[in-house]
């Protein structure tokens, strides 16, 4: 709410005397007044035009406008009222009266509890003010007397209080009154319309605010959903690597043995000088020695960090190199089969990605099968036409599927609503 501490230049010459004034007929005076409110744009200059009206309708001497704070306002005023503009108070007055509490003595806090107008043709004559500092602000003043009316909404809620005050005891005239009465209908539908449009300015604000802040707001939540996504394809990456970790120990074991078996033979043979037997031996231990950097190379292949790198790829020839590392993590109770198209397309696709989901829907696929089974990996070309791409939000064109088949249990279908859901999973926390 907007605090107006300073007077306006009066709308309706103050110095006309009430004879010229009654020569109008009401109704030219009252147009008068009703074509200069509604051609004012300025809201401080409109509140001064409504208190100058108010004081050449009544021959007053001061002259005042109020808004009624709404309950629970942050301003801490809640049903206090604010002083929006005065007529004929020095600034001590306007101090005084800048907020006006319920509790005090006035015509504006008596209408405010009456609900309807209020006048005081004396204040010295008012036993409750006796004693007050209410009738010594009066007093020093020089105000005598006061009428307020109550600006009401169309649907009767009330928006504020036009006061007006003389230096002598006075008892505004009927007339006056109903004068009144039309200028607080005009005041108040002007009021409730401005702040309805200070309530559509705020709002518009915090709209535009919000609106500057969404696009930042947006970009920093979505990389934090970028990151939750990434440190979640890692972990699973580690999952699968633990999976892979019993198998491959054994089978490094194998390997190491098959080595080391090969170089002992090989020490023997050339102590007894029977060098012709240490080139089988020698081939031996490199063969093994092959291998085991065969499994090494695709396991930090598997494992280490990386952005995506798409390229074309046989995938027939990835999974048929996969197979041995499956049949290893699946363990023997799980027969492993793979059946590639003989006219495979080439397809765009990251390998190591590829790989890791390769991997990890056969830990799945084993997971269900905890009496054994059979997994069968099978490539397939396939052609996706317009109204299979929209169904799959993909674009219309020649696509290769690979496929992972078990015998397992299967999905219920509460699981199966949530399976292509980024970070949904069944498996136990940790």
């Amino acid at each position: 709410m907007k605090t107006l501490r300073t007077a306006f230049p009066a709308a309706f010459p103050l110095g006309v005397s009430r004879d010229s004034e009654t020569a109008l007929s009401d109704i030219e005076f009252l147009h008068r007044i009703s074509l200069d409110l509604i051609g004012e744009q300025d809201l401080e200059a409109l509140y001064g035009k409504i208190v100058d009206a108010a004081v050449s309708i009544t021959g007053s001497q001061f002259g005042t406008m109020q808004l009624l704070c709404p309950e629970g306002h942050p301003s801490g005023h809640g049903g206090q009222l604010q002083l929006l503009c005065s007529r004929g108070l020095p600034p001590e007055a306007v101090g005084f009266w800048q907020w006006v509490s319920p509790m005090a003595y006035s015509s504006c806090t008596m209408a405010l509890q009456l609900g309807q107008r209020a006048i005081i043709p004396d204040f010295e004559e008012w036993p409750d003010i006796a004693g007050t500092d209410d009738l010594q602000a009066f007093r020093n003043t020089g105000i005598r007397s006061a009428q307020t009316t109550p600006l009401l909404s169309r649907d009767g809620r009330l928006l504020g209080m036009i006061s007006t005050h003389w230096s002598t005891p006075h008892q505004p005239s009927e007339r006056d009154l109903r004068l009144l009465d039309i200028l607080a209908r005009q005041a108040a539908d002007l009021l409730e319309r401005t702040i309805a449009d200070e309530a559509l300015r705020e709002a518009q604000a915090e709209l535009r605010a919000l609106n500057e802040t969404l696009e930042q707001r947006v970009a920093e939540r979505t990389a934090m959903l970028m990151q939750a996504e990434e440190k979640l394809r890692q972990s699973q990456k580690m999952e699968a690597v633990g999976q892979l970790t019993g198998g491959l120990a054994h089978d490094f074991n194998n390997l190491l043995a098959g080595i080391s078996g090969a170089l002992e033979l090989m020490n023997r043979r050339i102590t007894q000088g029977r060098l012709s037997d240490v080139d089988k031996y020698m081939v031996a231990a490199q063969g093994s020695a092959k291998r085991a950097a065969v499994l090494t190379q695709r396991l930090l292949a598997f494992s280490r960090r990386q952005t995506l790198e798409p390229r074309a790829t046989n995938v027939n020839t990835l999974m048929y190199g996969m197979a041995e590392l499956i049949q290893r993590t699946a363990g023997p109770g799980i027969q492993i089969e793979t059946t590639g198209a003989p006219d495979a397309w080439t397809a765009f696709v990251d390998v190591s990605q590829l790989e890791n989901a390769l991997l990890n829907l056969c830990i799945n696929a084993r997971d269900a099968m905890p009496q054994g089974g059979r997994i069968q990996l099978q490539t397939s070309n396939h052609w996706l036409d317009a109204t299979a791409a929209r169904a799959y939000d993909l674009a219309e064109g020649p696509y290769l599927r690979l496929s992972v088949t078990d015998t397992g249990t299967g999905m219920s279908p509460d699981v199966m609503a949530h399976v292509f859901e980024p970070f949904f999973t069944t498996k136990p926390i940790g």
